[in-house]
C-alpha cells in the first residue's frame, strides 16, 4: 500500500513501525525459549539471573525500547521540518542502543547458563532433566537467532545514525 500510495503519509509509516518494532516480538519469544530450557533442564541454579525474574526483566526491556522507538516514529510521522525529522531520528536511535544493549546483556546471561550447565554435566553434577530434550540444540537455535536479530538492530542503528 505504502508502495501504489507514496504521497499518502499513513501507509509509509505503519511500513516503518513494522519493520523498526517486529524484532522486539521475535526478541521476547527468544527470551520466554530461554527461560522454558532452563526450566526444563532443571537448571534455575546456573542462571545469573532468577528465572522467575527472567522473561519480566528482558521483556519489560523490551516493552520500554518499544515505546521509546514508537515514540520516535510519532515525531517522524509529524515532522516537517529538518530539524523535527532529526529528534525524530534520535529517538529511534536511542530506542535502538537501549535494545542492542539489553540484548546484549540476554546473550551474556544466556552463555553463561549453557558454560555453567555443560560445566556441570560434565563432572557429573547435573543431568538436563528430560532425556529427550536436546538443550544444546536449542541452545544453538537460540544462539542464531539471536545472532540474526543483533545483526538487524546493528543494521538499523547505522541506517539511523547516518539519518535513516
Amino acid at each position: 500500500m505504502a508502495h501504489n500510495h507514496y504521497t499518502n503519509i499513513g501507509p509509509r509509516i505503519i511500513e516503518t513501525l513494522f519493520i523498526l518494532l517486529a524484532p522486539i516480538l521475535f526478541a521476547a519469544s527468544i527470551y520466554m525459549v530461554l527461560s522454558r530450557l532452563m526450566r526444563a533442564t532443571h537448571g534455575e541454579q546456573y542462571s545469573l539471573i532468577r528465572i522467575t525474574w527472567l522473561t519480566k526483566i528482558f521483556v519489560g526491556g523490551d516493552a520500554l525500547c518499544f515505546v521509546i522507538q514508537a515514540a520516535g516514529g510519532g515525531v517522524l510521522s509529524k515532522a516537517d521540518t529538518a530539524g523535527k525529522k532529526h529528534k525524530g531520528e534520535m529517538i529511534v536511535l536511542s530506542g535502538l542502543i537501549v535494545q542492542m544493549i539489553i540484548f546484549g546483556f540476554f546473550l551474556v546471561v544466556a552463555y553463561a547458563f549453557h558454560k555453567r550447565l555443560s560445566a556441570a554435566e560434565a563432572r557429573g553434577k547435573a543431568t538436563s532433566g528430560n532425556s529427550n530434550l536436546s538443550w544444546k540444540r536449542l541452545m544453538a537455535m537460540l544462539y542464531t537467532t539471536s545472532l540474526l536479530i543483533a545483526f538487524r538492530n546493528l543494521f538499523r542503528v547505522l541506517e539511523y545514525a547516518m539519518g535513516g
